[in-house]
């Protein structure tokens, strides 16, 4: 799933390279070791999706026609609760309180 993921990625004009997608989809917790079975389910459903993609399919994500709009806003939709515990646990308030 992980090679025909990365051919689409990587083919289809976006700006990853065939390493960093191999990685991600690959080793996920290597970049983002705090996702939980449950995220990382959500994530590969919209992978497995997305690797059936044609060069349109990938121009008119999150549009109209778009063959994995449900896979993709449900990895969207749990945004927050997949990372937002990893901000949260950074620190991060999601603005400057130092006034920068």
């Amino acid at each position: 799933m992980c090679q025909q993921y990365c051919e689409v990625i990587t083919t289809c004009g976006t700006y990853y390279t065939w390493d960093r997608c191999d990685l991600e989809c690959n080793r996920p917790h290597d970049k983002w070791a705090w996702l939980t079975d449950e995220c990382l389910d959500l994530r590969r459903k919209m992978f497995v999706c997305q690797a059936g993609y044609t060069c349109e399919d990938h121009d008119s994500r999150g549009r109209e026609g778009d063959p994995c709009v449900d896979e993709s806003y449900g990895w969207e939709a749990a945004g927050y609760e997949c990372f937002g515990q990893y901000l949260e646990s950074d620190g991060w308030q999601g603005s400057s309180s130092s006034g920068r």
